[in-house]
């Protein structure tokens, strides 16, 4: 069983070349920084973020403390740098999944100091693994029983960097970077348009050399939060943890990478198995930041200056993304911004968990392209886009209401009066197809008017085009949804030719430019 994650071959890797093969964390990176690989093969959806963050903090931690402008490529010196940052652990228990003396840390498990127990016994890597679901449906928990030590790796970086506070009078202390303890941490990044052909998932060398790229170039010894100046806390998992003590800000490199529990991990008849405990109070003194602890993947709320948090029922789609990086209500974040070195076709990743009050809705990921072009129009107009976004946004609420008002008139058997709010759960269904619809062409059409923004009749014109996408597809919902109404068969003609009616004269009215286009399916 490998240990060590500075020697051993722990982490399977898909390369560029085709080659399967499992690194060493050095030769992760010195992989990663080369363009070498393609996917890490173990990884789950949800801990894709966690994993990446951590690696660029990581590695932008190392390369500042030994003055490194350029991203190193060969392993050997990514095992120096990393060894650097622990150099008073000459066995390097902090690199290492178990520990047998408790009072040395081990990989992202700190010291348990004396007098503090661990109850909790988690067998599996998804016991320990931040996700939580309400039915135990979205991804099944105590299911990982033949585990490998990167399952415990990715589990141990996903919990320690990612979760909340679990609730109760349990003390399952969450995260800093979040806003409370019931919301969530969410990145938000840009990366070359180099996405893995099979499964859609962005290229992890791309994204990890540009999040590097930038930070490092961007480090700013003038933060506006009270970070150390130099040789801050940086691992937090080395520092001792005794009881009701924590870490502050000052003491903090801004780069941290925090833990938020007490775990550690012990091999067990030949299997490893973690034991947690609580702790009174969060590891790191920073509640009164509400989150704004300078992430730089999350938005902060210019006003209210609290990171964004994706709530249970919340979705990355086209109205929320407007809304954190068109409004002008939000902060970008750094890694999120465009630069002079960021090639033609990019793409906006944004990934969070829907969280909610001890559970999740799931985790949400989204994938927008958008050129450097249209991302330098934006910077210097971003109040007329957030109009033009507008614009389209509120012809898809039009298409909603039309198709919705249509539908709940046809179940009411086309008797406006008989109308009720319980029948509106039928219409949702295709009210949620025509919206997924839109959220599939809508930041295509906008960035079109946007690359054309001077000239009005052209934005007209891709506008007109958007709506009349909404309008075809529409339709199709419509005509599909009004076959399998519930209704009775004596009132059933009644219905649909009501509610038909109703839907053209709502369009017709709503949409004069389209009338035409209308006219043709009437």
């Amino acid at each position: 069983m490998g240990n060590n994650l500075l020697d051993d071959p722990v982490f399977s890797t898909e390369l560029r070349n085709g080659e399967k093969k499992s690194l060493a964390l050095p030769e992760v990176l010195a992989m990663l920084a080369t363009g070498q690989v393609e996917d890490f093969s173990a990884l789950r959806a949800h801990q894709q973020m966690f994993w990446h963050m951590f690696l660029v903090q990581l590695a932008a931690i190392a390369m500042h403390r030994n003055q490194l402008t350029a991203i190193p490529t060969d392993p050997e010196h990514w095992q120096h740098l990393l060894r650097s940052l622990t150099i008073k652990y000459l066995t390097d228990d902090p690199w290492r999944l178990v520990v047998d003396d408790w009072q040395q840390p081990a990989f992202m498990q700190p010291a348990v100091p004396d007098g503090i127990t661990l109850k909790k016994v988690l067998a599996t890597p998804d016991d320990l693994d931040l996700l939580i679901t309400s039915k135990n449906h979205d991804l099944k928990q105590s299911i990982c029983s033949q585990n490998t030590v990167e399952d415990w790796v990715f589990a141990l970086i996903s919990l320690q960097t990612g979760d909340g506070y679990a609730g109760g009078a349990g003390g399952y202390q969450g995260i800093a970077r979040m806003n409370k303890g019931s919301a969530s941490r969410s990145l938000f990044s840009l990366s070359p348009q180099n996405v893995h052909e099979r499964q859609n998932l962005v290229n992890p060398s791309c994204w990890f050399q540009r999040d590097l790229s930038v930070l490092t170039r961007t480090r700013d010894n003038s933060h506006s939060l009270d970070f150390a100046k130099e040789d801050g806390v940086a691992l937090v998992w080395l520092s001792p943890w005794p009881e009701s003590t924590q870490i502050q800000t000052k003491q903090l490199d801004q780069w941290f990478i925090e833990i938020c529990r007490r775990v550690r991990l012990e091999s067990h008849t030949q299997r490893l198995i973690a034991l947690q405990g609580t702790s009174r109070d969060t590891r790191l003194k920073t509640k009164h930041l509400n989150g704004s602890l300078g992430d730089p993947w999350q938005p902060i709320h210019i006003a209210d200056r609290k990171c964004f948090t994706l709530g249970e029922k919340g979705e990355l789609n086209y109205r929320k993304i407007t809304e954190l990086f068109l409004s002008g209500d939000w902060e970008t974040p750094l890694l999120a911004r465009p630069t002079a070195s960021d090639v033609d076709n990019m793409m906006l990743i944004a990934m969070a968990l829907a969280r909610g009050n001890s559970r999740t809705g799931g985790f949400k990921s989204r994938l927008v392209p958008v050129s450097a072009k249209t991302m330098k129009k934006i910077g210097g107009r971003q109040k007329e886009v957030y109009e033009l976004a507008q614009l389209l946004i509120q012809s898809i609420a039009a298409f909603d209401r039309a198709l919705t008002e249509s539908l709940v008139l046809a179940v009411a058997s086309g008797d406006s009066k008989k109308k009720r709010k319980e029948q509106y759960k039928y219409a949702k269904l295709h009210s949620d197809r025509l919206d997924r619809y839109a959220d599939s062409i809508f930041f295509r059409h906008l960035w079109l008017c946007v690359n054309c923004i001077d000239d009005r009749d052209t934005v007209v014109e891709h506008s007109l085009q958007f709506k009349t996408l909404l309008w075809k597809k529409t339709q199709i919902i419509f005509e599909s949804a009004l076959s399998e109404i519930p209704s009775t068969s004596f009132y059933r003609p009644r219905a649909a030719a009501k509610a038909h009616s109703f839907f053209m004269h709502t369009i017709r009215t709503t949409f004069p430019d389209l009338t035409d286009t209308a006219s043709q399916h009437d």
